[in-house]
């Protein structure tokens, strides 16, 4: 039986859940930000999972460990094992359906009409437009180093690849967003695992996309990668480095040719956390992938390691190649500069447009930012959503932030702005689908 205490957290969840939807719906411009807790909603392994498993107890290793660019060359077979079963896992997962809840709240924003001097128009429009001049004075897609550092082509001339009223800022590295939303209006500012560079940095190299038809090899009992599946061999060992496991195994055969089928310890799993190499129960198989990152533009890069390779390598210059990810101690990480500035555009342009309608219009322009599962180990996220709740106040807007966490719904007491936040202690999909059941209620009245 449950207590009043529950039932009178239930009510008071269920009224800010109208508040946030209510938000939502009046918003002119919406900033998702989402962290690490919105992919578990999809069944994969975050932070604290990584220290749940067993491989790793025995090395004493926890994520923050495991994380580290310097496993490559100390011990590559672990470092493939983490990131190439995390790979596996992103890719074996679908995105959960509310990605899809996002996208229809995106396009809502994006239609959304307004009267101004010029008749009507979209405030989606006037971001575009301001974003496309601000291209035009700054050029920054116009130097070596942007082009070099970026792993595919958005035509910044093309007002239909500048992101409107919407923008999806992500520290995820599992590229699920580009399963629901457009290439020019994400950033993910910690890379993806689909994205990936050359070790050396001395090689003049930029950002490339991983084969899609490429999958790991990886030993799940020791979370280890071997450098290549030896085809001849039945002992695991071609008698040059060890690194090889014998390709007539029939998990290895499943594992190259991307049969297996395991979601889950069990059927019943959808309580316990999930591992990385074992998603949990609730998740689903991918249908589709990165339906929405446009093709690679460095061809070369991934070299070609034939059916048998398992350490991908530089096409350049033959080193060994790793995600194009930021990791703990990492100085190497390639940053995708046309994406950063992508951002930075979006973002003064919604500033610069919400001081405007406040200065000569007289009109508070209300800004959405949906923060999704961003924890307080790795900070980034929350701090972005709390900064931009201050520059839109303080250029006259009308900002709201829906924190929705279930540990950590509220803002620091530092916090100045709490009149503008909305704290939701559930977990992302929970929140989503009741958000939109009530989203759904108001467009149905209005």
């Amino acid at each position: 039986m449950r207590t009043k205490v529950d039932d009178g957290d239930d009510a008071r969840r269920s009224k800010q859940e109208e508040r946030a939807a209510r938000a939502l719906k009046e918003a002119d411009v919406l900033l998702l930000v989402t962290g690490a807790g919105f992919s578990a909603d999809s069944g994969l392994a975050v932070y604290n999972d990584i220290g749940k498993v067993e491989a790793y107890q025995l090395r004493n290793l926890d994520y923050a460990d495991i994380c580290q660019p310097r496993w490559l060359k100390k011990d590559p077979e672990l470092f493939y094992g983490f990131w190439g079963q995390c790979f596996n896992d992103y890719r074996n997962t679908k995105p959960h359906d509310g990605y899809q809840i996002l996208r229809n709240w995106r396009d809502d924003k994006n239609l959304m009409q307004h009267q101004n001097d010029h008749g009507t128009t979209t405030v989606a429009d006037e971001i575009r437009t301001r974003t496309l001049h601000k291209y035009h004075l700054r050029r920054p897609f116009d130097d070596d180093a942007a082009r070099l550092l970026t792993p595919y082509k958005v035509d910044h001339e093309d007002i239909n690849q500048i992101a409107g009223s919407f923008f999806a800022f992500t520290s995820n590295v599992d590229a699920h967003h580009y399963d629901v939303f457009e290439a020019h209006e994400i950033h993910d500012c910690h890379g993806n695992i689909e994205l990936w560079q050359c070790s050396n940095r001395g090689c003049e190299t930029g950002i490339w996309r991983a084969p899609i038809d490429h999958k790991f090899v990886v030993d799940k009992e020791w979370m280890l990668a071997p450098k290549h599946v030896d085809a001849n061999a039945n002992d695991g060992d071609d008698g040059n480095d060890g690194n090889d496991v014998d390709i007539d195994s029939k998990e290895v055969k499943e594992e190259k040719d991307g049969s297996i089928t395991d979601k889950g310890d069990s059927d019943n799993d959808n309580d316990g956390p999930a591992k990385v190499g074992h998603i949990k129960a609730t998740g689903e198989k991918r249908s589709n992938l990165l339906q929405y990152m446009p093709p690679g533009l460095d061809q070369k890069g991934w070299k070609d390691m034939g059916p048998l390779g398992n350490w991908p390598r530089c096409g350049h210059c033959e080193s060994l190649a790793r995600p194009a990810i930021l990791m703990f101690g990492d100085f190497g990480f390639h940053y995708d500069l046309p994406q950063h500035e992508r951002w930075d555009a979006w973002k003064e342009a919604v500033m610069d447009l919400t001081k405007s309608k406040s200065e000569k219009e007289g009109i508070q322009l209300k800004v959405c930012i949906l923060e999704i599962g961003c924890g307080i180990n790795v900070s980034t996220c929350r701090d972005l959503s709390e900064t931009t709740v201050h520059h839109v106040a303080r250029r006259g807007g009308e900002p709201t932030l829906i924190r929705i966490n279930p540990d950590h719904p509220g803002a620091p007491k530092e916090f100045v702005a709490a009149d503008h936040i909305i704290s939701i202690p559930s977990r992302g999909l929970e929140a989503i689908r009741r958000i939109d059941e009530i989203y759904k209620t108001l467009n149905q009245e209005s």
